[in-house]
């Protein structure tokens, strides 16, 4: 099993607070306590990654090819579209971003990102 450099780093980081060295053997109890401050560490990391992604001057623009690409209509109902949704994070922040990314309006684009939730 192989974990990203990032899941790395918060796990160290947890493991260093909670007094561990690099190769101490965890009790159980608080190995699940790292591994679960780790997972909100990383989860509260990439929203802020998110967050401030959104706010660049490169995602305006980015913003503004794809809702002329698709001319600033809805993909999901064809009414007016005035907001672009992630069809994955995987491409965020790359040149490929614009590729998975959809125009639709404020309603389609809640309706989006219901369903992730349910």
């Amino acid at each position: 099993m192989s974990f990203s450099p990032e899941w790395k780093r918060a796990f160290a980081i947890f493991r260093e607070l909670y007094g561990y060295e690099k190769y101490d053997i965890i009790p159980r109890s608080d190995f699940m306590k790292i591994v679960s401050d780790s997972k909100e560490w990383l989860s509260i990391e990439a929203s802020n990654n998110y967050h401030n992604h959104i706010k660049s001057p490169e995602w305006r623009i980015k913003r503004k090819n794809v809702l002329e690409r698709d001319g600033y209509t809805c993909q999901s109902c064809s009414l007016a579209a005035n907001e672009v949704h992630h069809l994955s994070y995987d491409t965020m922040g790359t040149c490929n971003e614009e590729s998975d990314c959809v125009s639709l309006c404020h309603e389609c684009h809640m309706k989006q990102h219901n369903k992730r939730l349910t």
